[in-house]
């Protein structure tokens, strides 16, 4: 005899594959554009939990906001572990209508066997955050690969560490290692005349 009313789904889904977990929320970023928004997404490596506690695992998130409203329209995770809770936050955000600001903000709980003190969520809502202001600029991976391929005069640099530098890289003359923790003392390395992607 009671009355409600079915609001709907964001079209919340997850799958285990291999020694992956597989995540998504609401609208992709061509499904959005698709809808009349105006798409802007950040992709944002992390870990699972605090990176000094052990058997912390890393996961990638793609988050997709619409430029005038900030609003979240969704969300893809990928990784080893700690997707399925990312997965919920971001659906909960969907269903209150959150901005990337709201995101950025949301009290999520944290100790180092859990969470890092800013959760990957949270940084990749500050990457939207820093390009929606102007602090930020992105290229896909896509891009500077056609840039790549192109021959372009440009400069790849690789802040990782030697070891990850010797385990993967990419092999072409525009990339230059120059480690995070020794960058300061190589500024004179880098020609900064030319565009300079990180």
């Amino acid at each position: 005899g009671g009355r409600d009313t079915f609001p709907g789904i964001a079209g919340t889904s997850i799958a285990k594959i291999f020694e992956y977990t597989v995540g998504r929320t609401g609208l992709t970023e061509q499904e959005a554009a698709k809808q009349g928004y105006s798409p802007i997404t950040s992709l944002t490596p992390g870990q699972e939990h605090a990176r000094y506690y052990p058997g912390a695992r890393d996961i990638i998130i793609k988050i997709i906001a619409d430029k005038s409203s900030r609003r979240v329209l969704g969300g893809e995770i990928v990784g080893r572990g700690g997707v399925d809770k990312r997965i919920d936050v971001l659906a909960t955000a969907l269903a209150f209508n959150a901005t990337v600001d709201h995101l950025a903000n949301i009290d999520l709980g944290y100790a180092p066997p859990y969470n890092s003190a800013l959760d990957p969520l949270h940084n990749a809502a500050n990457i939207i955050r820093n390009k929606l202001s102007g602090l930020a600029r992105s290229i896909s991976p896509m891009e500077v690969k056609e840039k790549l391929d192109r021959g372009e005069d440009f400069l790849v640099l690789d802040v990782r560490s030697e070891a990850e530098w010797n385990a993967n890289r990419i092999e072409a003359p525009q990339v230059k290692l120059i480690p995070l923790d020794t960058l300061r003392q190589n500024l004179d390395k880098i020609d900064k005349d030319k565009e300079i992607v990180t």
